[in-house]
C-alpha cells in the first residue's frame, strides 16, 4: 500500500472519530432533546392535541363505543313502565238452546299481571349497570385511541426525520457524482469513481422513495385512528422530544389499579353480569294475574242473569321458569370474572417489563445525545470537502458515509423504540407517563 493511500485512510478514520465518537460518548447526565420541538407548527401541520380533539368527534372506534352506551340507556328506558306487561282484555259470546228456545250469552274480562318479587327493580339495576359498563367501555375506547394516536404521532415524527436524512444523502450523492465527474474530466482519476458515485446516487434515491413511502404510511395511520380524511392525511407538528425516566414500579402499580380504563371496563362488566344474573333468577318467580270478569246469561224462556267475577291466576314454573336466562347470565359472569382476573394477574408483569424497556431505551437515546442526528449535515460536508480536495478517494467516502448513516439511523431507532416502550407502559398503567409522574410527586408531598 502506498504512502498516500495510507495517509488518506488515516484521514478518513480520523474524520469519523472526530465527529462521531464524541457524540457516542456523551454523558448521560442532563437530559436533552434529540431535536427540539418547534414552538409553532408549520402551516398545514397538525399538533397532537388537535388530532385528539378531532378523534373525539370522528374516530370510528369512539362512534361504536357511543352506540354501545346508547344501547344501555335504551335498556334503562325500556324498564320505565310500572307493569311488566299490558293488560289483557278478553271476551266471549255464545248461544244457549233448549226445548224452550234459544238465547245469547256473552261476557268480558280484564286481567293485569303484577310483579310481587321486586323483578322490576332488579331489571332496572341491571340496566343501570349496563349503562355504567357502556360508559367504562367508552372511556377505554378513548384511551385506546389516545394511545394509538400517541404512537402513530411519534412514529410519524421519526419517519419524517428519516425522510430529511434521505434528502440530505441524495444531495450528498449528487455532489459526489459532480466532483467525480470533474476529476475525471481533469484526468485526475479513472471512470470507476464516477460509476461508483452514480450507483451510490441511485441507491440514495430509492432509499428516499422508501422513506417517503414509510412517512406517508404513518400519516395514513394517523388519519385512520383519528377519523381524518385520508385524501389529505395530517402532517404532525413538532420535534422528537426528550426521553424521560418513568416513576417507580410501586407507584405505577398503584396508579394502574386506580386509573386503568381497561381494568375499570372489566370491573363494570362483572357488576353488570352479576346484576343480570340476579334479575334472571328472580324472573322465574310466578307473577299473579288479577282480573275482573263480567258475564250475562240468558235462560230461554226465563230471566236474564248478570254475573261479576274477580279472577286470580299464576303460572307454574315447572318446565322452564327462568333457567335458560339464568344459565346464560351465569356463563357471561364467569367469562367477565375470568377476564378481570387475568387482567389483574398480568398487570404487574406487564408494567415491570414495559418500565424496564422504557429505562433501557431512554438510556440508549441519551447515549446518542444531541449530536448524532443534528451533526449529519456537518459530517457529510467534511467528507465532501475532503473528497473534493482529493484527500480521500471514493471508497473511503462511501465507507465514511455508511458509518455516518448507520449512527444516525441507530439514534432514530433508539428514539422509536423508546416511544414504543413508553406506549406499552402507558397502556398498562392507564394514564400518560407525565400524568403518572405528577401523581407520584403529589403522593410524595402528602
Amino acid at each position: 500500500m502506498s504512502f498516500n493511500r495510507i495517509r488518506n485512510l488515516a484521514f478518513a478514520t480520523a474524520t469519523f472519530c472526530a465527529v462521531v465518537t464524541p457524540a457516542l460518548a456523551q454523558p448521560s447526565g442532563p437530559r436533552q432533546q434529540l431535536a427540539p420541538p418547534s414552538v409553532r407548527p408549520s402551516p398545514g401541520q397538525v399538533t397532537l392535541e388537535e388530532l385528539l380533539r378531532h378523534a373525539e368527534k370522528h374516530a370510528p372506534e369512539l362512534t361504536l363505543a357511543r352506540a354501545g352506551l346508547s344501547k344501555g340507556r335504551a335498556e334503562l328506558e325500556a324498564e320505565a313502565p310500572l307493569f311488566p306487561t299490558d293488560p289483557v282484555l278478553g271476551g266471549a259470546i255464545g248461544r244457549r238452546s233448549n226445548r224452550a228456545g234459544s238465547a245469547v250469552d256473552w261476557g268480558a274480562s280484564l286481567e293485569q299481571e303484577f310483579e310481587v318479587a321486586g323483578e322490576r327493580s332488579l331489571r332496572r339495576r341491571a340496566a343501570r349497570a349496563s349503562v355504567d359498563q357502556g360508559s367504562a367501555e367508552l372511556e377505554a375506547a378513548r384511551w385506546r385511541i389516545h394511545q394509538r394516536l400517541h404512537g402513530a404521532f411519534h412514529a410519524a415524527l421519526v419517519a419524517r426525520e428519516r425522510v430529511r436524512a434521505a434528502d440530505r444523502l441524495v444531495q450528498f450523492s449528487q455532489k459526489l457524482v459532480e466532483v467525480a465527474g470533474k476529476r475525471l474530466g481533469a484526468g485526475e482519476t479513472s471512470a470507476l469513481p464516477v460509476r461508483l458515485a452514480e450507483a451510490d446516487l441511485a441507491e440514495a434515491r430509492q432509499a428516499r422513495v422508501a422513506a417517503a413511502s414509510a412517512f406517508r404510511a404513518e400519516r395514513l395511520e394517523l388519519a385512520d385512528a383519528s377519523g381524518w380524511p385520508s385524501e389529505s392525511p395530517p402532517d404532525p407538528a413538532g420535534g422528537l422530544g426528550s426521553p424521560q425516566a418513568p416513576p417507580s414500579t410501586a407507584e405505577l402499580l398503584r396508579i394502574a389499579h386506580s386509573r386503568d380504563p381497561e381494568l375499570r371496563a372489566r370491573e363494570a362488566a362483572v357488576r353488570r353480569f352479576r346484576a343480570t344474573l340476579a334479575s334472571a333468577r328472580r324472573a322465574g318467580f310466578p307473577n299473579p294475574r288479577l282480573g275482573v270478569a263480567f258475564e250475562q246469561e240468558s235462560d230461554p224462556g226465563g230471566a236474564r242473569a248478570t254475573i261479576w267475577r274477580a279472577t286470580l291466576s299464576a303460572p307454574l314454573p315447572v318446565w322452564r321458569g327462568s333457567r335458560p336466562e339464568a344459565v346464560r347470565a351465569q356463563a357471561d359472569l364467569d367469562v367477565a370474572v375470568a377476564e378481570l382476573g387475568a387482567r389483574k394477574r398480568t398487570l404487574g408483569a406487564r408494567i415491570r417489563r414495559a418500565a424496564e424497556a422504557v429505562e433501557s431505551t431512554a438510556r440508549r437515546a441519551r447515549i446518542y445525545g444531541t449530536e448524532v442526528i443534528p451533526t449529519l449535515e456537518k459530517n457529510l460536508t467534511l467528507v465532501e470537502k475532503a473528497f473534493e480536495l482529493g484527500e480521500i478517494d471514493i471508497t473511503q467516502v462511501l465507507v465514511a458515509r455508511e458509518r455516518f448513516l448507520r449512527s444516525q439511523q441507530s439514534a432514530l431507532n433508539a428514539y422509536e423504540e423508546y416511544h414504543r416502550a413508553l406506549g406499552a407502559l402507558e397502556s398498562a398503567v392507564g394514564t400518560e407517563l407525565e400524568s403518572a409522574s405528577q401523581h407520584a410527586a403529589e403522593g410524595g408531598m402528602r
